[in-house]
């Protein structure tokens, strides 16, 4: 039996698709949370990015 993992999908080429709307949201969310913190703190998604 094998334990199924991202990397072992049996979908295949469509399973780096399914994770795109999933990153899109969360780098949506990750901009709005820092654009809502203090000024000074903005150094820092923009040395992430």
């Amino acid at each position: 039996m094998t334990i199924q993992t991202p990397t072992s999908n049996p979908a295949g080429a469509d399973a780096p698709l399914a994770g795109l709307p999933d990153i899109a949201v969360l780098n949506k969310l990750a901009g709005e949370f820092f654009a809502a913190l203090p000024t000074g703190a903005r150094g820092v998604p923009a040395g992430a990015q």
